[in-house]
């Protein structure tokens, strides 16, 4: 939660418009969210939230020029943070790749 509330702040100041998804920070998640996770179902949740990161990465790069992706970096940041955080549980579980 504290680096989302950074990069809300950051991209909702005039002229602190994030630019690119690249430069979308991830949110923190817990990897404690996915402990009862075996490891193909935490392969499944990596595959849909790296789609849907995937989308939003697209969206956010083609609003650039426009601005007014301040609600689309703010759901980019926490599939960051949740794609972090699945890797890490995946770690943990010393899932085979």
């Amino acid at each position: 939660m504290r680096l989302i509330l950074p990069a809300i702040i950051m991209a909702l100041s005039p002229g602190g418009c994030l630019s690119t998804s690249s430069e979308v920070p991830g949110a923190d998640a817990s990897p404690n969210r996915y402990q009862s996770y075996s490891c193909q179902k935490l392969r499944t949740e990596s595959y849909a939230v790296s789609a849907k990161a995937s989308k939003l990465t697209a969206i956010q790069d083609e609003k650039r020029p426009v601005g007014g992706g301040d609600e689309v970096a703010a759901q980019l940041s926490q599939l960051k943070g949740q794609t972090n955080a699945i890797e890490q549980a995946i770690i943990e579980k010393k899932c085979a790749g």
